[in-house]
Formats: structure tokens, C-alpha cells, sequence
């Protein structure tokens, strides 16, 4: 076979190696593989080609082994029986399958329109409904608003017991029938990115896709894709997507599930006891899996059957071949239960994986402010003495247990504040905090509670009814709950430890993961096989040992390739010195005026000798914020706007569409200069293809601040590793240069700390420069006649 992956283009050779270390990685049974492939060349068009026509043979080869397993227990059987036989299990295994394709084919050519068929008992009328008139009531003071739910520990949410809810439901079942063609495809493939642009892309690329069917018998056969994503990016009620926040359209959406009168509740939100909505949202999942939609094409789906996009997708994660989703969504054990996902036997193909480690301590570290605790407090209190004699009894003791713990825990910060204990950085052990009163500490008892009385909410919108001044992203019993399931957290996983830097006199106690191979090890287990992605993965070793140390080698595949650039379109520069100044931008030296003149200096001059757009980043903006202060009093800051235009990140949503746009109208003689940050939003997703970064320049180390409390916990812990996160994030950095074959970029290291020995090495900072980067320094051209070649061969 010419194109044995089904890539829609002639793949280059990189890309080639890597659909082949993919598809080897999922035959071998490997249960980790690591895969890195630098920024620009293909690597997401790679990992759907490789992946997808793995998942596709195989999906041909286990209905043939059904058939033949079943046929061999036939054995004594006359050849005509066994033949009949083995037609009906034929019949039985792929015949599902073509039905559900010429089923789709069928709500395809439908379209959106929603067709009654007779029920047993008649025909159902359907009635369209009556729009709101939109007349708001007085809004009055509802004790229900604020009251928690009623909780009984052996009752379901609606306060009847699970299985009488299921009896219920199985009487109330309406007379009309829905047909539900939906196979199971238990082989699936969740593939994994941390934003929602790095996701879009993904289904844009699936677009560009076909692959063989798995049955001999279908032609063509559909790819059936499903994109999971959060209420933010698929509400369609304008109220509440309006809240732009993703915390409050949480708790907006969650609200008008539960009111009470029809009127008020969300009119997008299903109800199955009504057949015109079940009829709606059996359209709506059917047409999803007609062909490859976006999280906006079934946005627009749902406004268009009326049907909540969120909660409708779900049903379509049984005959999903391939899901995506964000971080988020994988890396929650509850949230994957909640949607249903089940990794069994799965493949997870997990993108931009240099984020990974960083994205599951984040996600499992909590911490919470004196300040906080004492408002929680004194809420709490005035709440339950206002409210206690309305709550069922069941309440008034879950609510009592939770007023304990929460003064417990402002009890202890109190105390240590006291005994002079609070330290930056400073450990703190579990037992240190709660002592003897461990039976309070049942976090799943806390959570069912929590959610089943809607508590954190109700005492939320009591707390802004009776404050003005009260403002907060999350109800603050949520920070105390995820806190508290930090300290069911093994002790080896990670620290609690006091925060005091800059908290405006504030104390914070912390909980930092620090170990998240616990947290990942969930996912390798529970998985066929996960492959980790990403244009800077490098170190591997320190990816392996971060995420899965005690996964044996065996197991574990890894794969680094070039760029698919020619070597002299890329020109690398490390600069150590300017004008017989030692250029070092560490915590004790960056504010050197002196040094950060010169900076600018060798700026300037590398300004007049690039075209089109320079690109530069720091490594903080309180420090590029610093820096530009002393150019403009220094006036160098005006000397470089006379050379090009100057654009600097202040986290402007606009400034990159400013910064294009110059770029776009200008001449080759001026062009723009854009200062930005590393790790900063410009730094990731972001592309500077072509002539939007014909130069890229970092601007020292990017360490995390030594005197941070995070860091100093880190270090007593022995799990810090800062050179390798810091070198991540310049690798990510410089990759958004580089987009296609026939791009070309120079880049220039600015500190000394990148300086390579005499063997073209280092024993600092640049030995952890992705390969292909430091490849550049073999390109010998100074700058002028880089960019004058290049400009030459555009011609």
C-alpha cells in the first residue's frame, strides 16, 4: 500500500515515522507511548491517520473472530448447517452495524425535521410551544433559594428511593416509540487537548479524513465523532451563557434545573416524560453522528431542535468511535463517571502532553485564606441560627458537621498565627490540623451532601443577599470541600504547607500535589493504551518519571523526530554578552539598569536587520512591565518605534489581531516588534507563521520565583525539576515560529546561561533546547544574510 495510514496528503517523512511509532505502539499492546514531534509538522493529522486505521482493522478483525469462534463450536455439525449458522452470526455482529449506517444515511437526508411515527396506542399530537412573553415577576425573598434540599443518606435526589425511581419511571413511560438504531462501538478513541482552539482544530482535521470500513459488506462507512465540551461552550440559553464566567453559568444552569415552576426552568432542558422533547433529543443525537461536527456546529445543532447541547451529547458516547474532550473531563475520575466514559479497552491520545503534569497538580491542589474561613464562619452561623428549626433533621446534622469542621480549620490557622508557626513555605502535617477529630473528616459523605442539598449555592445566595459587597467566582464551601479531599490524599503525594507572600496581609494554608503518577496511573490502568503527544516533550525521562515511574520499561515506547523544515531555513543565536556586558537575567541581576539597557540595545540593532515581525519573550510581565519603564526613561524605547512598530502584551485579547495586522500592511523596510511573555497567553496556541516571526527571541530562564511558598515546597519535598518545566515553556515558545515546510525563522537565546561549551553543548540551559532548535547553531550565516537569502529564494 502506497498510503497505508489513509493521510489525505503525501506525508512527509516525519510524518511517516511518526503514524508508524503510533500504529506499532497500539499493536504491540505497549501501554504508554510517548511521542514527540515538533510544532508544524502534522502531528495531529498523524495521530488521528495512525490511530484511526488501527482502531478500524481492528474493529474488522474482532467481528471476523466472533464469527469463526462461534463457528468452530460446530465442528459436528453438516457444512450447510455451520454455513447458516455462521451467516446468522454474521448477521447478528456486522448486520447491526450497516443498519445503523443506513439509518444514519436516512436522518441525513431528513435533516432537522422531526418525524412522528404511530405509538401502540394511537398517534401522539405534538404542540408546538407557546414562547414567553418574557414579563418578569416581583422577585421576592424565596426561602427555597436558600433553604438546602432535604438529605436523607438512603434516598435518591428527589428524595425517593433509587429503585421506587426507576419503577416509577418504567410506569410513566409514554406511548410513544423511538426508534434507537445506536451500536456500542466498545473500541473508541479519546483523544485529549487542554484548549478549546487546540480541540477545534482536532475536528477540523478529522474532517479531512476517510478510512476503509470495518465490514467488507459496507462501503463506506462513517466516521462516527463525538466533541465533548463544558457548559460554557455549549449553552444555548442567552441568560445564561451571557455570564460569561464558567462558574457562575455552572451554577445559573444547575438553578434552573431545579425550579419549580415550568415557566422558570431552562426551556432548552429535556424532560423524558414529554414525548415532543424526547423526540427532539433522539433527532439531535442521531444527526450528530451523521458526520464530523464541531462544538459550534452542534451549538447551532441544538438552537435549531431546541435541545441543550450539554446533557445531549451523552447519548452519543456509546456509538462514538472517536471523543474528544478537554483535560479537564479525562482527568476527573467523577467527572468521567458522571458522562459515562469508560476507558476500557480505549485508546487515549492525550496532545500538548508537556502540559499534563502540570495540568493534574493544579487540578488536585486546593488552599484556602484565613480571610475566607472567617466569612464561611461567621455565614454558616448566622445561617443556621436563622434557619435551623426549617431544615429536616437530616440537614441540621450534616450542617452541624460542617460548621465544626470549617471552625476547626480558622481555629488552626488562628493558633499557629499566635504561636508564631506561620512561615512561607513551611510544612505542615495532616495530624497537626484535625487531631482527634477524624470522624468529623468523611469528604464522600461531605460531597453527597453537598450536592444533594445544593447547600454550597443556597448559602451562597444568602451570603450576596445579605452582603452587597460580596463577590466570589466559586461558593466558598466548594474550596473547603476540595481542601478536605486533599487530606484524604496520601502523604506522599504531596504537602500542606503556609503561604504568606503577597496576600495583602493574608494567610493561606496550602495543599500542593506534588506527586501525579497516583492520578495518571488511574488513566494507564484503566486504558488500552495512552499516547502522550506534544511538540516539547523532551526531557522524555523526566516525563516518565513524573507521570508513570513504576510502569515498566517494556511497557513504555517513546519517539522524538525533526522538523520537517530543511536544517537552513532555522538559524539558532545564543547571545551571553553584548558590548562587554555579561547578559544574565537571574532573580539577583534582571534589574541591573546597565544590563537592561544593553538589552535593549541588542535589540535595536537585531530590529533593523529582520523583516517583517520580531517576536520577544519574558519571563514575567511584572518584569517585561519593569523593563519597558527603563526604555522609555531612558529613551529606548522610542528609538525602536522609529525602526518598527511596538506592540506589548498586556493581556489584551486584541493585541495579537493589532500585532497581525501591522504585520500584514506593512513594508518589508518597517514591520512590528511584539513583546510578550513565556507561559503567557501568546506563548501557546498561538501561531507566528511566516512573516508574523521571522524572529523569535527568550529573554533569560524562565524559573518559577525561588521565594515563592510553592516553590520552597517543592524544594524540601525533592520534587522540583526547573530546569525542565522552565525549558518547556522556551521550547513551546519558539515552536509557534514554525508552522509549515517552507517557513523559516532565526531564534536568539538572550542569556549566558544558554552559552554551549566548546563541544557544542551545555551543561546549562541549552541542553534542554529541543534538538531541532539546537541544530540551528550549525547554520553559519549571520543574520543579513540569512534573512537575504530567503528573501531571494521568495522571489
Amino acid at each position: 500500500m502506497t498510503n497505508p495510514y489513509n493521510h489525505p496528503y503525501h506525508p512527509y517523512d516525519v510524518q511517516i515515522s511518526l503514524m508508524n511509532a503510533v500504529y506499532k505502539t497500539l499493536k504491540n499492546g505497549s501501554k504508554l507511548g510517548i511521542f514527540e514531534s515538533p510544532t508544524g509538522t502534522g502531528k495531529t493529522l498523524s495521530l488521528i491517520c495512525a490511530s484511526m486505521t488501527w482502531l478500524r482493522e481492528n474493529q474488522h478483525i474482532k467481528s471476523n473472530t466472533i464469527v469463526e469462534e462461534d463457528g468452530n463450536e460446530s465442528d459436528d455439525e453438516p457444512e450447510w448447517v455451520k454455513q447458516a449458522y455462521l451467516e446468522k452470526i454474521k448477521r447478528e455482529t456486522t448486520g447491526k452495524i450497516i443498519d445503523y449506517e443506513n439509518y444514519l444515511d436516512g436522518v441525513e437526508h431528513d435533516g432537522g425535521v422531526i418525524v412522528i411515527e404511530q405509538g401502540k396506542r394511537g398517534k401522539v399530537q405534538i404542540h408546538k410551544r407557546r414562547k414567553n412573553n418574557g414579563n418578569k415577576e416581583n422577585e421576592k425573598l424565596d426561602e427555597s433559594d436558600i433553604l438546602p434540599v432535604d438529605y436523607d443518606n438512603d434516598e435518591g435526589r428527589n428524595g425517593i428511593n433509587d429503585d421506587v425511581s426507576k419503577l416509577l419511571d418504567e410506569m410513566d413511560k409514554k406511548d410513544i416509540e423511538i426508534v434507537d438504531k445506536k451500536i456500542n462501538n466498545e473500541l473508541k478513541i479519546y483523544f485529549v487537548s487542554r484548549t478549546h482552539s487546540q480541540l477545534h482544530q482536532f475536528s477540523n482535521q478529522l474532517k479531512l479524513t476517510n478510512f476503509p470500513s470495518s465490514i467488507k459488506e459496507l462501503k463506506n462507512e462513517r466516521i462516527k465523532y463525538l466533541p465533548l465540551g463544558s457548559r460554557k461552550q455549549l449553552c444555548i440559553n442567552d441568560k445564561v451563557k451571557s455570564l460569561n464566567d464558567t462558574l457562575l453559568i455552572n451554577k445559573q444552569c444547575i438553578d434552573l434545573q431545579k425550579e419549580k415552576e415550568v415557566e422558570k426552568k431552562c426551556q432548552f432542558m429535556i424532560n423524558k416524560q414529554h414525548d415532543e422533547d424526547l423526540l427532539r433529543l433522539n433527532k439531535f443525537e442521531d444527526l450528530i453522528m451523521t458526520k464530523i461536527y464541531d462544538i459550534e456546529d452542534i451549538v447551532e445543532l441544538g438552537e435549531n431542535l431546541k435541545c441543550c447541547p450539554y446533557y445531549g451529547v451523552r447519548g452519543d458516547i456509546l456509538p462514538s468511535e472517536i471523543i474528544s474532550m478537554p483535560y479537564q473531563t479525562l482527568l476527573n475520575k467523577e467527572t468521567r463517571e458522571m458522562l459515562g466514559i469508560d476507558l476500557t479497552n480505549s485508546v487515549v491520545i492525550i496532545d500538548e502532553a508537556h502540559n499534563l503534569n502540570d495540568s493534574i497538580i493544579s487540578m488536585y491542589s486546593s488552599s484556602l485564606s484565613k480571610k475566607s474561613l472567617e466569612r464561611l464562619r461567621n455565614s454558616l452561623k448566622r445561617y443556621i441560627k436563622k434557619f435551623m428549626l426549617k431544615m429536616s433533621s437530616s440537614n441540621r446534622i450534616q450542617i452541624t458537621k460542617l460548621y465544626k469542621l470549617v471552625n476547626i480549620l480558622y481555629k488552626f490557622i488562628e493558633r499557629c498565627i499566635s504561636l508564631n508557626n506561620v512561615q512561607n513555605g513551611k510544612f505542615i502535617e495532616r495530624n497537626e490540623i484535625f487531631d482527634e477529630t477524624t470522624d468529623l473528616l468523611n469528604v464522600n459523605e461531605l460531597d453527597e451532601y453537598l450536592v444533594k442539598s445544593r447547600l454550597a449555592y443556597k448559602l451562597e445566595t444568602y451570603m450576596e443577599r445579605s452582603d452587597e459587597t460580596y463577590k466570589s467566582k466559586e461558593p466558598l464551601l466548594y474550596e473547603v470541600k476540595q481542601f478536605l479531599y486533599s487530606l484524604s490524599n496520601p502523604q506522599k503525594n504531596g504537602r500542606f504547607f503556609w503561604d504568606t507572600s503577597n496576600n495583602n496581609g493574608d494567610v493561606i494554608l496550602k495543599y500542593l500535589l506534588l506527586d501525579s503518577s497516583e492520578i495518571f496511573q488511574d488513566i494507564v490502568e484503566e486504558s488500552r493504551c495512552v499516547l502522550l503527544a506534544g511538540g516539547t516533550m523532551s526531557p522524555i525521562d523526566g516525563v516518565i518519571k513524573s507521570l508513570a515511574p513504576n510502569l515498566p520499561n517494556e511497557k513504555i515506547d517513546t519517539f522524538s523526530c525533526g522538523h520537517v523544515i530543511p536544517k537552513e531555513n532555522l538559524k539558532t543565536i545564543v547571545k551571553s554578552e553584548y558590548e562587554g556586558v555579561k547578559l544574565r537575567f537571574t532573580h539577583e541581576y534582571r534589574y541591573n539598569e546597565e544590563m537592561v539597557n544593553k538589552l535593549g540595545k541588542l535589540i535595536i540593532d537585531t530590529m533593523m536587520r529582520v523583516p517583517k515581525g520580531f517576536v520577544l519573550f519574558f519571563t514575567s510581565y511584572s518584569y517585561l512591565d519593569k523593563v519597558i519603564k527603563i526604555w522609555e526613561r531612558t529613551g529606548v524605547l522610542s528609538k525602536m518605534k522609529n525602526i518598527k512598530e511596538v506592540f506589548i502584551d498586556n493581556g489584551s485579547e486584541n493585541i495579537f489581531n493589532e500585532y497581525s495586522s501591522s504585520i500584514e500592511l506593512s513594508d518589508n523596510a518597517k514591520g512590528a516588534i511584539l513583546f510578550s511573555v513565556l507561559g503567557g497567553r501568546l506563548s501557546e496556541g498561538i501561531n507566528f507563521s511566516d512573516d508574523l516571526a521571522r524572529m523569535v527571541a527568550i529573554i533569560g530562564v524562565p524559573f518559577a520565583d525561588p521565594r515563592s511558598a510553592e516553590s520552597i515546597a517543592k524544594n524540601q519535598f525533592g520534587r522540583n525539576s526547573p530546569m525542565e518545566d522552565a525549558l518547556r515553556r522556551v521550547n513551546q515558545a519558539v515552536g509557534r515560529a514554525i508552522r509549515n515546510i517552507s517557513d523559516y525563522a532565526a531564534v536568539m537565546f538572550i542569556d549566558e546561561r544558554y552559552a554551549p561549551n566548546r563541544e557544542g553543548g551545555s551543561n546549562g540551559a541549552f541542553r534542554y533546547v529541543s534538538g531541532w532548535i539546537r541544530d540551528g547553531l550549525a547554520n553559519r550565516e549571520n543574520i543579513e544574510e540569512f534573512f537575504r537569502r530567503h528573501s531571494v529564494n521568495s522571489i
